[in-house]
């Protein structure tokens, strides 16, 4: 893990940018975003879900590569 291997000032670095990215999925995967950027078409329900699942799944799977490029 990223924070295992790290000094402490290292550490405290990265939990302030998890936090900064948690901010980030949290805005860029809400229901309104997703609403405006589909125009309407997913409007709640099951494919609200799965769209909120889908976008916060792939921004995670591009912050884990990130992660793992600063080695």
């Amino acid at each position: 893990p990223a924070r295992t291997t790290r000094p402490d000032a290292q550490k405290t670095v990265l939990r302030n940018e998890q936090r900064a990215w948690a901010k980030k999925r949290d805005a860029e995967c809400s229901e309104a975003k997703i609403r405006a950027d589909t125009k309407g078409d997913v409007a709640g329900g099951s494919a609200m879900a799965l769209e909120l699942l889908g976008c916060k799944s792939r921004m995670t799977e591009d912050r884990t590569r990130q992660l793992g490029a600063k080695g």
